[in-house]
């Protein structure tokens, strides 16, 4: 099991770091303004950020949570099954690192939620942005 929690840990972190390394790219890009005229640049900009930065992060993200869940579900269920029989010493049976592992598998869903809510926000803001009538002059 503290295999599986440190692989766990080690790929969780490398997601993380990029996290936060593209996260400004992110939020600049959600927050883009629309214009009453579409504006190449920023079409491809949000693109770019959705594509390059968004998309791939919720992708490894929400892989690595299902990667994990059958054992986090394993877990869970035993620990059920444990306080549920009729053994009257339930902390005797108490593993420290499974529910580590388990408490890092709900962190990472939500994680792993946040991001796809980030990319559904990237991917209406470039419809919006694409959807504005073209600049004459």
């Amino acid at each position: 099991m503290a295999d599986l929690l440190s692989s766990a840990s080690l790929l969780i972190a490398i997601v993380a770091v990029l996290y936060g390394l593209w996260y400004p790219d992110i939020k600049r890009g959600i927050e883009t303004k629309v214009g009453l005229h579409l504006e190449p640049d920023k079409v491809s900009d949000v693109k770019g950020i959705m594509f390059r930065r968004a998309l791939p992060l919720a992708i490894s993200s929400l892989g690595l949570g299902l990667v994990f869940l059958k054992d986090t579900v394993r877990i869970v269920f035993s620990s059920v099954r444990s306080i549920r029989s009729s053994v009257p010493d339930h902390f005797r049976n108490y593993d420290a690192v499974s529910t580590a592992f388990v408490f890092v598998e709900f962190i990472w869903m939500y994680v792993a939620l946040q991001l796809l809510g980030d990319l559904y926000s990237l991917a209406k803001k470039h419809s919006q942005l694409k959807s504005s009538p073209p600049f004459k002059a």
